[in-house]
C-alpha cells in the first residue's frame, strides 16, 4: 500500500496541490501495473485498501478509463479522470506526524544495533585475552553464553526485543571484562613477584671454563694412533686397565639415575634458571609436588622431575599445550621448573595466585621475551623454606 501511493506521488507536481487544483493520477490501471510489477486486479484491491483508510479517492469517467492532460504552459490539469489524491492534502499533519515517529523509531533501532555490535566486539577481544590468562573452564562457559545471545540482527526484530539483547550483552560484556582483569592481576603479580625476590645469590664458578684457547697454527702435528704407537697386544691390556665398570651405556645410565643431587642441572637459556642444583629445585618444592616424585629421593633425577610436574599439571588446569610451549620456549627440565614455582605460588597464604594456567602462561611470555629468571624465585622460595624449618 505504501509502496503504491508512494508511485502515485511521483506524477504529482507542485501546482496540484494549489488551492482549487485536484492531484489526479491519471495514468491506465494496466501501466501501474505493469510498473509494480502485479496485476491489474492486485492493483485495484491496494487502492480499495487505501480508499478505505482515507488516502485516496477516484474520479471516473464514463466508461471507467484513466486519462487526462496538462497544460503545455503552466503545467496545471485541464482534464483528468483517474485516481485522486486529494484526501492525503487534509491529513497532512497526520501523516507529518506519523513519518517523524517512523523515523525516530528507525533512528532507535539503528542506535540499539550499534550498542550491541560495540559488546559483541569488545567481548570478542576480552575472550581472547582471557583465552591466554584464565582458567579455559571459565572461558568456555563465557563462551557459550556468548553464542546463545549473538543470534543475527534482522530487521524483523522489533525495538523491545534488541533493547533486550542490549541488556544481555551489557551483562555478558561485564562479565567478560572481570575475568580478563583478574588474568591480568595474575600476570602483574608474576612479574611482581620475580622483581621482589633477593637478589643476593650464591656465588659459585663455572665447572666449564669459558675462554677459549687461542690455536697455534704452527702446531701441525696428531696424536699417533694407539694401534700404532703400542701393539695389538698392548693395547688390549692398557684399555682392560683403564676401562671402569662406567665406561658402557647402560653403566652410564645407571650412574645417572644415582648421581647426587648437587649436579648442576642444564636448563635453556630462556629459562633464565642458569645452572641450579637438583637438591635446591627439590627442596624449594612444596610437599604436593614431592608427592609425584620416587619414594627414595637419592634415586631422583631430571626425568622424575619433569615427570612429576607433568602428572602435577592436571591437578593445576593447566593446559597440554601450554605445556608443550613451555618445553618448547625453555626446556622439558626449566618447564619443570616453572610449574613448580606455579604450584608454590597457588598454595601461597599471602596473594595467591588463584588461575595457576594464567601464572604458568605469564612466566612462559617472559620466557620468550628473555625477561624470566628463575634463580631468584628459587632461592627466595629456600631462604622462605630456611626460616620455616622445612628445608632437608
Amino acid at each position: 500500500m505504501v509502496d503504491l501511493l508512494a508511485y502515485y506521488l511521483r506524477f504529482t507536481r507542485e501546482c496540484d496541490w494549489e488551492e482549487g487544483a485536484r492531484p489526479v493520477v491519471y495514468q491506465s490501471l494496466s501501466k501501474t501495473a505493469l510498473d509494480i510489477g502485479v496485476s491489474e486486479r492486485q492493483i485495484q484491491k491496494l487502492e480499495k485498501a487505501l480508499s478505505e483508510v482515507g488516502a485516496l479517492t477516484w474520479r471516473d469517467s464514463g466508461n471507467l478509463r484513466r486519462y487526462g492532460q496538462r497544460c503545455t504552459q503552466s503545467g496545471k490539469i485541464l482534464y483528468a479522470f483517474g485516481v485522486d489524491l486529494s484526501p492525503l492534502a487534509e491529513r497532512e499533519e497526520e501523516l507529518t506526524q506519523l513519518l517523524e515517529e517512523k523515523e525516530a523509531y528507525a533512528r532507535s533501532w539503528m542506535e540499539a544495533k550499534r550498542q550491541i555490535s560495540f559488546y559483541r566486539r569488545q567481548v570478542k577481544a576480552l575472550l581472547a585475552e582471557a583465552a591466554e590468562q584464565s582458567s579455559h573452564l571459565e572461558v568456555a562457559k563465557l563462551e557459550g553464553c556468548y553464542q546463545a545471545i549473538a543470534i543475527q540482527i534482522r530487521t524483523h526484530l522489533k525495538l523491545s526485543r534488541l533493547k533486550t539483547m542490549i541488556i544481555e550483552h551489557r551483562e555478558l560484556y561485564l562479565a567478560t571484562k572481570a575475568l580478563a582483569e583478574q588474568g591480568r592481576s595474575v600476570a602483574q603479580d608474576c612479574a611482581q613477584t620475580e622483581k621482589e625476590t633477593p637478589k643476593n645469590e650464591e656465588k659459585f664458578a663455572h665447572n666449564k671454563d669459558t675462554n677459549q684457547i687461542p690455536f697455534n697454527k704452527l702446531n701441525t702435528s696428531r696424536a699417533a694412533p694407539n694401534r700404532l704407537a703400542r701393539g695389538r697386544k698392548g693395547e688390549a691390556s692398557s684399555s682392560k686397565e683403564t676401562s671402569s665398570p662406567t665406561d658402557s651405556p647402560s653403566a652410564q645410565r645407571r650412574a645417572g639415575e644415582t648421581q647426587p643431587h648437587s649436579t648442576p642441572t642444564e636448563t635453556s637459556q630462556g629459562s633464565g634458571a642458569g645452572k641450579i642444583s637438583l637438591n635446591q629445585i627439590l627442596n624449594a618444592s612444596s610437599s604436593r609436588f614431592r608427592e609425584y616424585l620416587p619414594r627414595t629421593l637419592n634415586a631422583v633425577n631430571e626425568y622424575h622431575l619433569v615427570d612429576a610436574a607433568d602428572r602435577l599439571r592436571t591437578t593445576l588446569q593447566i593446559s597440554k599445550g601450554s605445556w608443550s610451549r613451555a618445553c618448547q620456549t625453555m626446556g622439558r627440565v626449566g618447564a619443570a621448573i616453572c610449574l613448580m614455582l606455579t604450584d608454590q605460588a597457588a598454595l601461597r597464604e599471602i596473594n595467591p595466585a588463584r588461575i595457576p594456567g594464567a601464572y604458568f602462561n605469564a612466566l612462559i611470555k617472559r620466557s620468550q621475551s628473555s625477561e624470566l629468571n628463575l634463580k631468584p624465585a628459587i632461592f627466595a622460595l629456600l631462604k622462605r623454606q630456611k626460616r620455616a624449618g622445612i628445608c632437608s
